[in-house]
């Protein structure tokens, strides 16, 4: 089975060992793009990504970097998809237990927040250690030509 790759272009901002901070492409089609949620706007506007660097691209290099579609399904699914179901089950488990919480929705809607927040910071602290997805990967280099 073929696995769905995003690969986009953009030029190397710094080298980090044997990472590369990109700085991608402005497109117009950004609004529209899954791999958005891996993409950190700077104020500018620019979107930069880490990438894993094979090739030791130095900066100022063009390059087109690699992702697949299953690591962003699975970041989208662990910020956004599972928030929403704890959310959902919380609120629920505590509006159901109504004699040990004699409050009203708003308690409800409170230790719900308080038990999402928790998993956010779970998730914030345990996200580099046990959840282990592949950074995207640099493809290709052009390297940048020094005018002398």
């Amino acid at each position: 089975m073929k696995e769905e790759l995003l690969i986009e272009e953009g030029i190397v901002s710094r080298s980090l060992g044997k990472f590369s901070e990109v700085v991608l492409e402005d497109v117009t089609d950004c609004t529209e793009c899954s791999a958005r949620l891996i993409c950190k706007p700077r104020g500018d506007d620019k979107k930069i990504i880490v990438a894993h660097d094979p090739f030791g691209a130095a900066p100022g290099d063009k390059v087109k970097i690699a992702i697949s579609g299953s690591t962003i399904f699975k970041s989208a699914f662990l910020l956004y998809g599972l928030p929403v179901l704890i959310f959902i089950i919380s609120i629920t488990a505590a509006y159901s237990l109504e004699f040990m919480f004699p409050g009203d929705e708003l308690t409800s809607f409170v230790i719900a927040i308080l038990i999402t927040g928790v998993y956010y910071a779970f998730f914030s602290f345990a996200s580099k250690k046990f959840f282990n997805f592949p950074n995207p990967k640099i493809i290709s280099v052009s390297r940048a030509k020094l005018n002398y």
